[in-house]
């Protein structure tokens, strides 16, 4: 019997962690939408709107730039400097990309730490938002979620780069095919 890599194991769960994020992001996009149409109506034609709508949709869109965030970073898409590091071949070139990759580890676990310490309050103190009444931890723990993992992706992502070639994921496969198309 062959035994599987860890890392290639970890992958493969992550592609599909990825997928869920994928289908959560248009589950909370369709809320969002839903919550905004309904409040609108409400507003409008029966002059009664739902003083929580406001409060929830910022949650929601919280949520979704956190687990968007985990896409974008998996997929290499996030906004960086890369005029100089595109330009650089060979070890400088291999220097500054895992400079950046070693910043991105680092302040995923200073987000992660610091975030953690914060929810931990919220919940010890039972802050609730005001018009929903909705725990405030339920927000802020997207962060510590969402940062936590861009770290894993990160740290998968590393040792794929070692050997100069991309992770086996399927959804990587199509996101280069679509990226080809663009």
């Amino acid at each position: 019997m062959v035994k599987a890599n860890p890392i290639e194991l970890i992958a493969k769960h992550y592609d599909n962690l990825l997928l869920t994020i994928r289908i959560l992001l248009g589950v909370l996009m369709l809320a969002a939408i839903a919550i905004n149409f309904a409040n609108v109506i409400a507003r409008r034609i029966f002059d009664a709107p739902f003083i929580w709508a406001e409060e929830i949709m910022i949650y929601i869109i919280v949520w979704m730039v956190y687990f968007g965030a985990v896409l974008v970073s998996w997929h290499g898409r996030h906004l960086r400097m890369d005029l100089l590091s595109s330009n650089l071949k060979g070890w400088p070139g291999l220097f500054v990309n895992w400079l950046a990759l070693l910043i991105m580890v680092g302040l995923s676990l200073f987000v992660v730490f610091h975030s953690y310490n914060i929810i931990l309050t919220f919940i010890s103190t039972g802050q609730e938002s005001i018009a929903a009444s909705i725990p405030m931890y339920i927000p802020h723990i997207a962060i510590p979620i969402g940062f936590s993992l861009i770290f894993i992706g990160t740290i998968i992502g590393a040792k794929w780069q070692c050997l100069g070639r991309p992770p086996p994921t399927r959804h990587h496969a199509i996101s280069e095919q679509s990226a080809e198309e663009n």
